[in-house]
């Protein structure tokens, strides 16, 4: 009956505010209009999904209904958007405020009765009844906070019937904005092994791009290309009353004044979220040069926020330059133009300086057997080697030859293996006079996107488990032990495994060997990071392998996790005795190794369970008792296990005055 009348009530507010503009919408916190970042942003893996309202550093203040509307969901939990809110509108769309501190009085009453009855502090609860949780434009629906993250701020998005997300600001928010996005840096992009930058087959980044007098911003010289190019750019754009850098809202991309690209960041469904690494150049973003926006459809690239092929044809028959010009906007259609010119580049221009800088700076120091080196680009390889090599040849039967270019200190080219290549080959370096100077032996495996693909390492230990259309396309995957990493009997059996900056489009499989480990305990299958060093990603272990499903190509390894959590407990200590009958009890919960995890964790008062919060970003475990504790004796249990099942129990007691 509640669900019925729920309905009838959403279709009169869909007939009766029908004619409402969504431009009516207030600002849904009590602060001075500011955006910390905004609609698409990169997050590893995902678009961010709304834009993140600045509360100065404040706790607890207001949040308002933009519109009319009722709550049609409230989840809490210790991580990801914490404590949030869900408002149905009359328009037919919902706004969604997350990382928040609490909600109303009311709305607290309904959240604390279902923890306690679930003993459990996470919840995700779908109100029946739109009566009871029915607010006016402008009303408080809840308070500022930083559940789920570590700096106070709103979240706050607006989603459309089908929930997708929709762009805020080009959807009833407004924002001040003088600002003209700012463009940064270029990346010129060969798409396959028969096309060059600069006689090379590899990208080239600008990362000097000047304003003019005319306000154009331009990079120096023409650029020479050859073969299937496409350009990335990184921008930012800046808002009033904040100095966050924040993302564009669109770019369009012309040749000869042709429009051949435009992204705009409108919508997306949470089922594209991750083909983020198919819009922004993953391959840069992974090697720390930038978040470049490609102005091409990538393979694999579905999202509707891109509109055209993006892709540059230049021929060898090409004779005439080709003007290119890419304009910004942010989402009050302030903009900012860039404009250079693309040559042939096979054409000799004494003329004509070459600017910008490769991607991979050819270092052969680096390399221990030889000074060649061979890199994984999209889907070809790219062969490089030091000055005086004419030619490259590739030997073990297939017997191809391919001239070398002659790049900024080095040479180069490139080869697209065959479609029944086994990954085995002798390469050579031919000199001028057709003497062999240097060599290498190349041992890597290709996978395929339409194929299930399972590697073994050489020495058995190691295997990559990928299933089929998950590679955008053909890549050859290296499986390295890593020897120097290991610390017996901690870290053990550490394998890299490349290519590193190739993106995969869902979960592959990562099995390492477990051998006697499981019976020592505390072994698990971790990544290594750059910033947090070794992170734990699993201890399952399935057909003796400790087995775990990743979304990146990194350096993996097991390590054991000897080390008990710590609980350390503030605010009330063993014995202590104290006037308040409303106590809150708090401790810190840290774990070296492997780390804490949430459904681990466990309170007892008195032998009850109770919904105590976890707040992760500071290792917060705490319990504000909800109802009056009667005087006396009572006593307190904490539990807290690791990743790996290390269990640690703090018992005390406490005393309450009458």
């Amino acid at each position: 009956m509640a669900l019925s009348r729920r309905l009838v009530l959403f279709f009169i507010m869909v007939v009766v505010n029908i004619a409402v503009a969504s431009e009516d919408y207030v600002w849904p916190v009590d602060a001075k209009q500011a955006l910390t970042s905004t609609f698409c942003e990169f997050r590893p893996g995902h678009f961010h999904s709304g834009i993140d309202l600045k509360v100065y550093s404040s706790v607890g203040l207001p949040c308002r209904a933009i519109a009319d509307g009722y709550i049609i969901r409230l989840k809490v939990s210790p991580t990801g958007y914490g404590k949030a809110l869900y408002l149905k509108l009359n328009d037919g769309k919902t706004a969604v405020y997350a990382h928040l501190e609490r909600f109303t009085p009311e709305i607290e009453e309904i959240i604390k009765i279902i923890q306690h009855q679930n003993k459990f502090y996470a919840l995700d609860y779908f109100p029946e009844d739109a009566d009871t949780t029915w607010f006016k434009k402008g009303d408080i629906v809840a308070y500022s906070g930083r559940s789920g993250v570590k700096h106070p701020h709103v979240h706050f998005e607006i989603r459309d019937h089908l929930e997708r997300p929709l762009n805020p600001l080009t959807n009833g928010l407004f924002a001040a904005d003088r600002f003209q996005p700012t463009p940064r840096k270029l990346a010129i992009i060969p798409l396959d092994g028969e096309s060059t930058v600069e006689r090379d087959c590899q990208t080239r980044l600008y990362n000097r791009l000047v304003k003019n007098h005319d306000g154009v911003y331009r990079c120096g010289d023409a650029i020479g290309v050859q073969g299937r190019i496409g350009i990335g750019i990184e921008a930012y754009d800046r808002a009033d009353a904040a100095e966050n850098l924040l993302a564009i809202y669109r770019a369009e991309l012309y040749i000869d004044d042709k429009l051949l690209w435009e992204t705009k960041f409108d919508r997306f469904s949470f089922s594209e979220t991750r083909q983020i690494e198919r819009e922004r150049g993953y391959q840069l973003k992974r090697r720390g040069k930038g978040d470049f926006h490609l102005l091409f459809r990538d393979i694999g690239n579905t999202l509707n926020m891109g509109n055209g092929d993006g892709i540059i044809n230049y021929g060898y028959e090409h004779d005439k330059s080709l003007e290119v010009k890419i304009v910004l906007y942010d989402a009050v259609e302030n903009n900012s133009t860039v404009q250079f010119r693309l040559v042939n580049d096979q054409v000799e221009d004494i003329n004509r300086n070459v600017g910008g800088k490769p991607l991979i700076q050819y270092r052969p120091a680096h390399s221990v057997d030889s000074s060649l080196e061979v890199n994984i680009m999209r889907n070809f390889l790219r062969l490089t080697g030091p000055p005086g090599i004419n030619s490259f040849r590739i030997n073990n039967g297939l017997n191809f030859v391919t001239t070398a270019n002659i790049v900024t200190g080095s040479v180069s080219a490139a080869w697209t293996p065959p479609a029944d290549y086994d990954g085995k080959f002798h390469l050579l370096a031919i000199n001028a006079g057709g003497e062999e100077v240097t060599s290498l032996e190349i041992d890597i495996t290709p996978a395929y996107p339409q194929f299930h693909n399972e590697i073994l390492s050489h020495d058995g230990m190691c295997m990559v488990d990928i299933p089929a259309n998950v590679l955008y396309d053909t890549t050859w995957i290296s499986i390295i032990p890593e020897p120097s990493f290991n610390v017996g009997g901690l870290i053990e059996s550490v394998y890299l495994i490349e290519p590193f900056d190739q993106p995969i489009s869902s979960k592959v499989k990562i099995k390492i060997l477990a051998e006697d480990k499981p019976n020592q305990g505390g072994w698990g299958l971790y990544y290594f990071d750059q910033r947090r060093g070794w992170t734990f990603l699993s201890d399952s272990l399935k057909s003796n392998y400790y087995v775990a499903e990743v979304l990146s190509w990194e350096r993996f390894g097991l390590m054991r996790d000897n080390d008990l959590p710590n609980i350390k407990v503030t605010a009330i200590r063993d014995g202590s005795s104290i006037n308040n009958h409303y106590p809150e009890i708090v401790a810190f919960v840290t774990d070296a190794t492997s780390g804490i995890v949430a459904d681990g964790l466990e309170m007892r008062l008195d032998g009850v369970i109770v919904p105590a919060e976890y707040d992760p970003p500071i290792d917060r475990f705490s319990y504000k008792c909800w109802r009056p504790l009667s005087p006396g004796k009572h006593e307190v249990v904490i539990i807290a296990r690791d990743r790996v099942d290390n269990l640690v129990k703090k018992q005390f007691h406490f005393n309450i005055l009458k």
